[in-house]
C-alpha cells in the first residue's frame, strides 16, 4: 500500500504536473476549488481541535508561515537543475540575501584609494586629476581632506564646459551623502533610493571619512565575487588603455618593477625605501608638489594626488607619448 500510494499518490502526479505545469493547472483548479469548498468545514473542525489539544498541552504554535534562506536557496537549485534558471543565478540570489548582513565597510573604495580634488585648485589641475582617474565622481575638500565640503559629478562639469563656463567647483558641488560604516548594504540601497544618489561617503564613529561606496559597489556585491577588505586595501597599480600606469603611492617598487616589464628600480642595502612613494621622494630630494615629476628608463613619473605629506597617486607616462603622441612608427620599429 505504501509503495502504491507513493508512486500513483505522489511521485507520477509531481512529474506529470511539473513536465504539463500550465495545461494541468488549468485543468484542475475547478475540481480543486469546488474540493476546499466542500472540504471546509472538516477542516476546521481538525484545525480547532488540533488548537484545543495544544492549549490544553500549554503549547504555543507560532501560525505565521516561516520561509528560510535555505529553502529559497534549496527552490532555486532546484530550477537550474531543471533549466529554469542560469547556472549564474544561484549565487546572486545568495549575495541578494545576504545583503542584510553585509556592511558597507566591505564594499567600499578606501580612504587610500579616493582621488580627491582640492576646491582651490585650479581648473588645469583638477581636470587632470579626473582624466586620468577614470571616475564620475569625486569628494571635493577645503583646507585637508577631513573637511569635505561636497561631491561633484564629471557630468556637471561637462556641462559646464559644453555651455562655455569656466568650471568652478563651489558652484557645482553637491551636499555629501553620509552613511556610517556599520550600516548594511540593504539599508545603503534604501538611502539611494530615498536621495536619488548614487555615491556615499562613508564615515566611522568619529564622523571622519573612511572611504566611498556606490551603487556600482553594490551591483559588484551581487553578481561578482565580493574581495575581502585586505584586497581592497591592497594598493594597486592599473595599467590604462594609452600606454600609461595609475599607481598607488604605497605600492613597494619591487612589485611595480614586476608589472612593468622593462622597468627596474634601485636595489641593495643603500636603499632607504620600499614604495613607490618613497622612491618619488628619493628622486625629488623633498616633499613633491602635486604635477611635479621626472623621468625614468622610458617613463615620466607624475605626482597627481597628495595626501598632506605623503605621495598618494602618481602617474608614469610613456616618453614617447608625452614627447610626441602623434609621431608615427620609427625606422626601427618599421624594420
Amino acid at each position: 500500500i505504501t509503495y502504491l500510494s507513493l508512486i500513483i499518490g505522489e511521485l507520477v502526479p509531481k512529474r506529470l504536473a511539473l513536465a504539463h505545469p500550465e495545461r494541468i493547472a488549468r485543468f484542475m483548479a475547478r475540481p480543486m476549488m469546488r474540493l476546499s469548498v466542500l472540504a471546509a468545514p472538516l477542516v476546521k473542525l481538525l484545525g480547532l481541535s488540533t488548537d484545543i489539544v495544544l492549549h490544553l498541552l500549554g503549547a504555543k504554535v507560532d501560525k505565521t508561515p516561516q520561509v528560510t534562506e535555505d529553502e529559497v536557496k534549496g527552490l532555486v537549485e532546484e530550477g537550474v537543475a531543471r533549466g529554469v534558471f542560469s547556472r549564474g543565478e544561484p549565487q546572486m540570489v545568495e549575495s541578494v540575501l545576504a545583503l542584510d548582513r553585509l556592511p558597507v565597510k566591505q564594499i567600499m573604495t578606501p580612504r587610500t584609494r579616493i582621488i580627491w580634488l582640492n576646491r582651490a585648485d585650479p581648473h588645469k589641475a583638477i581636470w587632470h586629476k579626473i582624466v586620468v582617474s577614470g571616475h564620475s565622481n569625486f569628494p571635493v575638500y577645503e583646507g585637508n581632506r577631513d573637511n569635505v565640503v561636497g561631491v561633484v559629478s564629471v557630468k556637471s562639469i561637462y556641462g559646464n564646459l559644453a555651455a562655455g563656463v569656466m568650471v568652478g567647483l563651489g558652484n557645482l558641488v553637491m551636499p555629501p551623502l553620509l552613511v556610517p560604516a556599520a550600516c548594511t548594504v540593504a539599508q545603503l540601497l534604501d538611502t539611494f533610493r530615498n536621495s536619488g544618489r548614487h555615491f556615499a561617503l562613508v564615515t566611522d564613529e568619529f564622523g571622519g571619512i573612511i572611504g566611498v561606496v556606490t551603487l556600482v559597489d553594490v551591483l559588484e556585491a551581487i553578481v561578482g565575487d565580493i574581495p575581502s577588505q585586505e584586497d581592497r586595501l591592497k594598493p594597486v597599480a592599473r595599467r590604462r588603455s594609452d600606454g600609461s600606469w595609475l599607481i598607488d603611492g604605497l605600492l613597494e617598487v619591487d612589485e611595480l618593477a614586476r608589472r612593468m616589464a622593462g622597468v627596474t628600480f634601485p636595489s641593495g642595502p643603500d636603499r632607504s625605501y620600499q614604495t613607490v612613494a618613497g622612491f618619488m621622494l628619493a628622486q625629488i630630494g623633498r616633499v613633491p608638489r602635486e604635477g611635479e615629476g621626472f623621468e625614468w628608463q622610458g617613463y615620466r613619473f607624475e605626482v597627481i594626488d597628495m595626501d598632506h605629506q605623503r605621495v598618494d597617486k602618481l602617474l608614469a607616462l610613456p616618453l614617447q607619448s608625452v614627447v610626441n603622441p602623434q609621431a608615427g612608427p620609427t625606422q626601427s620599429e618599421t624594420g
